[in-house]
């Protein structure tokens, strides 16, 4: 059911707060998970097909609503503005649903699109649709045995849904999940070594992972124990012409500019104090994203264009 309520416009934002063994997992460090010392280069996927129970019992589809999520970026996710305002209950499925998987063709879809082409690549081929979870990296005691996989096919499309409690502050609702990820590698041979990229096989067992033991309704205290800083300060907000960031460092950043629907307006990489041209923005809220190329440091404000 579709609710067509009469309850506030509010951005809904999904926070996943990406962890491994309650640590915030960082790309090229080393783990243990179950006895194997493991090593994550890449985790990416996809989750769509957002469904909301809101204010009471109602339910809200947040229809064509895609999320890219990756272990490298800062965890926030905007969903667009629906008529919510509490929410009490989340339900998605991790990879691309079949409407919008096989037979598609990714440059269809503007840049900054979720489904747009991707560097990494994100999209298999015509026939086998996109890769739901790019899982890649190195375990073992010498970390000498490879493991790879590319899960893909509608056949791992699974639901999940997860009881949540969130309220709107200052027009956003922030949903917080934990992704779990030591719960992906349950039952993976990764000590072994092992390449699959397929729908079957351990792509299909990660997928099951991925239903049942990675996520969990996460808090806004994980979220603030990332190691994340705030090195720029943005002015003024709202703007109408020029947006003003001044850096604490000489470190080069890139800046983006995302809107309601996750996709990225413009984009660039910047150093020091720098000012940036919305005169030719569409007035509304966007997310000013920004992040250091050399460092961890990252930070996402929410930006009025008037």
């Amino acid at each position: 059911m579709l609710c067509m309520g009469t309850y506030a416009q509010n951005e809904v934002v999904l926070h996943i707060n990406h962890l491994i063994n309650g640590e915030h997992i960082v790309i090229g460090d080393l783990y243990n998970v179950e006895g194997d010392q493991v090593r994550v280069d890449r985790l990416e996927y996809y989750l769509c097909e957002f469904v909301i129970t809101h204010d009471g019992g109602q339910i809200t589809e947040l229809n064509d609503v895609y999320v890219l999520a990756d272990v490298n970026d800062d965890g926030v996710y905007s969903l667009g503005e629906w008529d919510i305002t509490n929410i009490e209950g989340i339900a998605f499925g991790a990879g691309v649903d079949s409407n919008h998987n096989v037979g598609i063709d990714p440059s269809t879809y503007p840049s900054g699109h979720p489904l747009a082409p991707q560097f990494p690549s994100m999209h298999w081929g015509w026939a086998s649709g996109y890769r739901f979870l790019a899982l890649e990296g190195f375990a073992g005691d010498n970390l000498n045995a490879q493991y790879q996989i590319h899960a893909l096919g509608d056949n791992n499309f699974f639901l999940q849904n997860h009881e949540v409690s969130a309220a709107d502050a200052d027009g956003v609702v922030t949903v917080y999940l934990n992704a779990n990820y030591e719960g992906l590698f349950d039952g993976l041979p990764v000590s072994q070594g092992f390449i699959e990229h397929s729908s079957s096989g351990e792509a299909t067992e990660a997928m099951q992972n991925m239903r049942n033991l990675v996520f969990e309704a996460g808090t806004v205290m994980g979220s603030e124990e990332l190691p994340v800083e705030s090195t720029w300060t943005v002015y003024p907000n709202p703007s109408s012409d020029l947006v003003f960031i001044d850096a604490e460092t000489s470190e080069a950043f890139r800046w983006q500019l995302i809107n309601m629907q996750g996709q990225v307006v413009v984009d660039g990489i910047r150093q020091g104090r720098s000012a940036l041209d919305v005169q030719s923005v569409r007035p509304g809220c966007y997310f000013l994203r920004l992040q250091s190329n050399e460092s961890e440091s990252a930070k996402t404000e929410r930006l009025f264009i008037r």
